[in-house]
């Protein structure tokens, strides 16, 4: 069996060195995952209910874009008195127009929130926005979802 050898270009220290800055640099504005799309958004405001109707004290409520003009996932805490506020980017700011599925996120032990905390709570189908069957579509301008009362 017979071997060849094959010769490779010779790289100086100064084109190598010259090379591997100039690709550091190209490729060091790429893929910002904390830019969010300029789009405006609309206040958007509710409520939580429990199914014997008392609120749900706690938690997060996620409205996952279902397709259409809605770009921008938003979610809010949800307070002692089963209100929330969403907000996609800032305090508060709402979300952008266009179709959303909701999921709910209870409250865990630890007092944060997660979509995969066991809950007895309320049925477990409103961990997921894909089987909780609620749907909102946020207009331009104020937007007053109504009552998601949790079955």
């Amino acid at each position: 069996m017979r071997y060849t050898l094959i010769s490779l270009p010779k790289f100086n220290v100064k084109q190598f060195s010259f090379v591997t800055v100039s690709l550091g640099i190209l490729l060091s504005g790429c893929g910002d995952d904390n830019v969010v799309p300029n789009v405006t958004k609309h206040p958007v405001t509710g409520k939580v209910l429990l199914a014997n109707g008392q609120p749900l004290t706690g938690g997060r409520v996620v409205f996952v874009p279902s397709g259409g003009k809605s770009v921008l996932q938003a979610s809010g805490n949800i307070g002692s008195d089963g209100s929330y506020k969403l907000e996609t980017s800032a305090d508060a700011d709402g979300a952008s127009e266009g179709d959303y599925r909701v999921r709910i996120e209870p409250p865990s032990a630890e007092g944060t929130v997660g979509k995969k905390t066991k809950v007895t709570i309320f049925n477990t189908k409103y961990l997921d926005e894909e089987t909780s069957e609620l749907k909102v579509s946020v207009k331009a301008g104020t937007n007053d979802v109504p009552t998601f009362q949790l079955k």
